[in-house]
């Protein structure tokens, strides 16, 4: 029963952290990952210290009655931040954002006393409660984005409050307390009534501030919402104001994550009624162009409008790339069969991956057509999730399915002018391609919108000439040839190795709380907390001297921030090779955890006398793979992006395992080398351990943003250098 206590609580501890990711993204605007993931372990960290200078109150498991308390308040508390999200709309200014974070932490904390408690009440079995512990996490984080695909984000967090209660019946039974089981049965089941005689699938939904959702759907990545527009409307799509649309053509449009991004959707009766989309920026490229575009890539669809734009020109065939499945269902259900555009003869639909798709492909096209978009639930151009669609390297794969003659056409907004000049400009170097003479840079009106047609062949002056009167016809006066300094150049452009689109345009710095400031503001306070408790931690009365509790502090401290590091570093990399940035979250994370737990069961047999030579032959194992990890890693994700789906997820296994199974044995076999020093020494581990976890989170946050993955994970396999010199010191002198 106490390891299903443990097995329970941090699968559903698990379950609402990844919901309170996603609900973030959808309310604020902004899913705060690189925070929200290390702020649980913070506040499991919390929860011990709240447990060493409170253990009176738990009195070594004989005070029961406390103990069922904080099970029950887990599971109380447990979807009360969702309930912020949902009705952010009618807080003040940014005070849902404050009660979100104040409340996700109690979550957190909450779930850290009952975790500290259980392993300082049985600390000699501290590697197989970690095996559970972790056991139950993975699954945890497979449940949540599994229910979040299946039945939306409202039945993910539901079945997440359920799964909260069942430790408390557990423990309820454990210590053959019945009457204080049936007690907790009655008062959780009197909750029910309170969250869910609503409407019940939909409880958790959120609605989206000042717009009237004809429909809602969510996925494990996105919530996207139907409107409806009136037949006179200005959009100011695509730079243009469509006022001339016929009576007979029913517009919507699509927000994804409450409108973060958005794109539109046409009903009509017959393709002549959308002429208007000519009207456009985006259509230059085919007024403009000598020869007939037969062949179209365009790289997300959303509702088509691209797909109806080609069509109108005449092109042949069509193919399609959108990852967001929402989006397709979306359009199906929108639109007649006359209208579903990608039903439309000569159209193709590849839903899932672009950069796979393209790299997988020898299929060249008359033009290829990308606007930025992050139909996926990102951020639109201010994004912490990495895009190997925005790279140097895409770029130059885009480049090279071009037919002779063929254009590559970029559109994204005004103010990210800089960066995709740069962009385009090195992916023609990389394939040793002079770009000057190739590409024309064509400003919107309004400073809403950009375009940029890229040849691999020079553009002639009559081609120039026809761009210039296209771009003049529908008042978008600046076009400009790319010469070889008369643009702006962004040096920083994202690659591969650094795919995140989130650096200052044009290398000034911002002001705005953007994703490439942003963990600055959260490390300074961060430390000073962090430093703050470990003062603390050095006064409090424990059986341990200095030298001993410096190397407690050195050792788990270390530990929480390469644990989180390798978290961020693999969440980070392998969206390439799997394509879904939320199942490979979910792929990542699962794997880790789960062999970080057979690592951790493996040490039950470990003597704590051979501490630090153990400990040293580990972290020389850890170092050897992180080194050989790059270029191997690297070699595989480039060399098998064609395999199937299921030898990709085998393959991105079995590159985790090797190294989760290793890193897994330090923690447990280090609480329990200190459990036989002094158990109080186990609660304050959990606690820096946990802070440790958060500033690791954000310094691998800003390694990865500005320096790229092979610094992140150069600098994890250093850091575990302090990981020994804290056994050093943890072992190298009489404990008391």
């Amino acid at each position: 029963m106490l390891y299903g206590i443990v097995f329970f609580t941090t699968m559903s501890l698990l379950m609402s952290e990844i919901a309170v990711i996603r609900a973030a993204k959808i309310a604020f605007g902004f899913s705060y990952e690189f925070f929200l993931i290390p702020l649980a372990m913070m506040g499991i960290g919390f929860g011990g210290i709240f447990v060493f200078y409170f253990s009176p109150l738990f009195n070594f498991g004989k005070k029961h009655s406390y103990v069922a308390g904080m099970f029950f308040l887990y599971a109380a508390v447990t979807p009360t931040p969702f309930l912020f999200t949902k009705f952010y709309t009618v807080l003040p200014g940014i005070s849902a954002e404050v009660f979100f974070f104040a409340t996700s932490t109690f979550v957190f904390f909450i779930a850290g006393v009952l975790l500290s408690y259980v392993f300082k009440l049985h600390s000699h079995q501290a590697p197989a409660l970690y095996f559970f512990d972790l056991f139950g996490a993975a699954l945890g984080v497979f449940a949540v984005v599994y229910l979040m695909d299946l039945r939306g984000f409202s039945a993910a967090v539901i079945v997440a409050f359920f799964v909260s209660i069942v430790p408390g019946i557990i423990y309820s039974f454990h210590v053959r307390a019945h009457r204080m089981g049936v007690c907790f049965l009655s008062g959780i089941f009197v909750l029910v009534p309170v969250f869910y005689l609503m409407p019940f699938y939909n409880i958790f939904s959120i609605p989206c501030e000042g717009e009237y959702s004809l429909a809602t759907q969510s996925n494990s990545f996105s919530q996207v919402d139907a409107v409806f527009f009136p037949d006179k409307f200005n959009t100011e799509y695509g730079n243009a104001s469509f006022n001339t649309i016929p009576e007979s053509v029913k517009a919507y449009k699509f927000g994804v994550d409450c409108f973060s991004i958005g794109t539109y959707l046409y009903n009509f009766d017959s393709i002549e009624e959308m002429s208007f989309l000519k009207e456009g920026l985006r259509s230059i490229p085919f007024e403009s162009s000598n020869e007939k575009i037969s062949s179209v890539l365009v790289i997300g669809g959303g509702g088509g409008s691209d797909v109806i734009r080609a069509l109108l020109h005449g092109s042949e065939e069509i193919i399609v790339t959108e990852i967001n499945p929402l989006m397709v269902q979306f359009a199906r259900n929108f639109t007649t069969p006359t209208s579903y555009p990608y039903g439309q003869p000569g159209v193709r639909l590849h839903v899932g991956d672009t950069r796979q798709f393209v790299e997988t492909t020898s299929r060249k096209y008359d033009l290829v057509l990308y606007a930025m978009s992050r139909r996926f639930g990102n951020l639109g151009f201010l994004t912490e999730y990495p895009s190997y669609v925005d790279t140097v390297e895409a770029y130059s794969t885009y480049l090279r399915q071009l037919q002779p003659n063929g254009m590559l056409v970029s559109v994204f907004p005004h103010r990210a002018q800089e960066k995709y000049t740069g962009l385009v400009i090195s992916a023609f170097e990389k394939n040793d391609i002079d770009p000057r003479n190739k590409l024309v840079l064509i400003e919107g009106s309004r400073g809403l919108e950009d375009l940029i047609i890229a040849k691999t062949e020079n553009i002639l002056s009559e081609e120039l000439q026809k761009i210039r009167e296209e771009s003049m016809s529908r008042d978008f006066e600046s076009v400009t040839m790319y010469e070889g300094n008369n643009l702006a150049r962004f040096v920083n452009v994202p690659t591969d190795d650094r795919p995140y689109l989130t650096r200052p345009i044009g290398n000034r710095a911002s002001l705005n709380l953007n994703p490439d400031t942003l963990p600055l503001y959260f490390l300074l306070p961060t430390l000073l907390i962090f430093l703050v408790v470990a003062a603390t931690f050095f006064r409090a009365r424990i059986s341990a001297n200095t030298l001993t509790r410096l190397g407690s502090l050195v050792y788990f401290s270390f530990l929480g921030v390469v644990s989180v590091s390798f978290q961020i570093a693999s969440v980070m990399k392998f969206p390439f090779f799997l394509g879904n940035p939320t199942h490979t979250l979910g792929v990542v994370l699962t794997s880790i955890l789960i062999f970080g737990s057979l690592g951790s069961i493996s040490t039950l047999r470990l003597r704590t006398s051979n501490f630090f030579r153990t400990v040293a032959i580990i972290n020389a194992i850890i170092v050897a793979l992180f080194l050989a990890l790059i270029p191997v890693q690297q070699f595989i994700l480039e060399s098998l992006l064609s395999a199937g789906l299921t030898q990709r997820l085998i393959l991105v296994i079995v590159l985790i395992a090797p190294l989760s199974f290793t890193m897994g044995m330090l923690f447990p076999f280090g609480l329990k080398t200190i459990g036989k020093i002094s158990e109080d020494l186990v609660p304050w581990m959990w606690g820096l351990n946990g802070l440790a976890a958060v500033l690791g989170g954000i310094i691998a946050q800003i390694i990865s943003i500005h320096y790229g993955y092979t610094v992140l994970v150069l600098s994890v396999a250093l850091s575990y250098g302090a990981v020994v010199l804290g056994a050093f010191l943890l072992t190298s002198l009489p404990k008391n």
